[in-house]
């Protein structure tokens, strides 16, 4: 499925084909211009998308093997793995008693479509300078896009991006109910209820990351302003945060 822009598409399990050409309609018959092609695992699509490309995603990709690793070399081209239109729950869910590595030239995106206005501090309290409203125009999920089960485990390295997610519910990139570590990588544009970023209710790690541009549950002047916890991260009360803070952009 060739996107002619330097890289290939894939959409993930040749049972979805029905449903993604329905579901993505406009989108997709824009861009085909080749026979779809269609994997049932992650690891054949990286392979495949040797210069780089796009990996569609309409039903949650479950981690259920030990130590899973998805690592993109520099000089391989970025690939980019997002939500096919109207796919709104977890890209990724690592499940309980399993972990996923991923580094090197991996954008997760979560599929909303930034469009950012300003607004002057005379539509809001006294005490709020000028701010900056994001809409999004693309999907609003009703999830992050990836999740870590209770037992589970991910590890984020450089050069790993997650961006471009907005979930109702809390947790814009990763809501952690196991162990996360971030030991590089970016996340950045993402937005939720609470933890704009991430959401932890579990073990969470962050060191040599940036942090950017990430908010939490911020609605447009027509409803009313109204700020959720942690633009960056929502850590819920009993669980454990350590965060090596010279090291940590936010």
């Amino acid at each position: 499925y060739g996107t002619g822009d330097g890289g290939d598409t894939f959409y993930m399990d040749s049972s979805l084909k029905t449903t993604l050409e329905s579901a993505t309609s406009k989108v997709v018959r824009e861009e085909t211009q080749q026979a779809d092609v269609f994997h049932t695992d992650m690891s054949t699509a990286f392979n495949a998308l040797t210069d780089g490309g796009k990996i569609l995603l309409a039903k949650t990709y479950n981690i259920e093997n030990q130590n899973t690793t998805w690592d993109r070399k520099d000089g391989s081209g970025r690939v980019t793995i997002t939500r096919a239109a109207d796919f709104k729950e977890n890209l990724i869910n690592v499940k309980e008693g399993y972990s996923l590595t991923i580094k090197g030239t991996i954008t997760i995106d979560g599929g909303a479509v930034w469009n950012v206005t300003s607004y002057p501090s005379t539509n809001y309290p006294s005490n709020l300078t000028d701010l900056t409203i994001n809409y999004n125009t693309g999907i609003q999920a009703t999830a992050s896009s990836i999740n870590v089960e209770l037992g589970g485990g991910l590890t984020i390295n450089d050069g790993v991006i997650l961006c471009n997610a907005e979930n109702i519910n809390d947790g814009g990139a990763i809501s952690n109910f196991g162990t996360t570590k971030i030991e590089g990588g970016t996340l950045q544009s993402n937005m939720a209820r609470n933890g704009g970023a991430i959401a932890n209710y579990g073990v969470l790690e962050i060191k040599n990351a940036t942090l950017t541009r990430n908010l939490a549950n911020v609605k447009t002047p027509a409803t009313g302003v109204t700020y959720g916890y942690g633009g960056a991260v929502y850590q819920k009360k009993y669980t454990s945060l350590a965060e090596t803070s010279e090291t940590l952009k936010v």
